[in-house]
């Protein structure tokens, strides 16, 4: 089964994006001592503009796009939602599950998954949806 190139295209940005999502974590928080909730929340703004930038130039880019300004604010919305699904899930799977660095892991990575299926819809879907050249409506 072949994916499409827009999914890979994705999941790459998406990748990249986490990278870039710890990196600035780490060093607000390590490097120039701000809180860590505040160095958290710092690094998911510049990590989700920058994936609205990935999906926009790389990921989606052969579609026909809608004003930046709408499409910004809905990939802000969905990174906020899929980040609440994110930490959602994760934050129950750690209250069910036993103590563990295994459970941890299952815990993370079942959050990322969920998170990033939710983030693929909603931008295949809703942020970058196909927009018809002739009527400017969403298909």
């Amino acid at each position: 089964m072949k994916l499409p190139a827009e999914f890979v295209r994705f999941v790459l940005v998406g990748g990249l994006v986490f990278c870039l999502d710890m990196l600035i974590c780490l060093l607000l928080w390590q490097v120039l001592g701000w809180s860590v909730v505040a160095a958290r929340v710092a690094a998911f703004a510049l990590a989700a503009l920058a994936q609205w930038t990935g999906h926009r130039w790389f990921s989606f880019r052969d579609r026909r796009q809608q004003s930046r300004g709408a499409q910004l604010l809905q990939s802000l919305l969905l990174a906020s939602s899929a980040a609440l699904v994110n930490l959602g899930l994760f934050s129950l799977l750690m209250m069910l599950l036993p103590d563990g660095l295994l459970y941890w892991a299952l815990s993370m990575a079942i959050g990322v998954l969920a998170g990033m299926l939710l983030n693929w819809v909603g931008a295949n879907s809703w942020v970058f949806a196909r927009v018809e050249a002739d009527t400017g409506c969403v298909r």
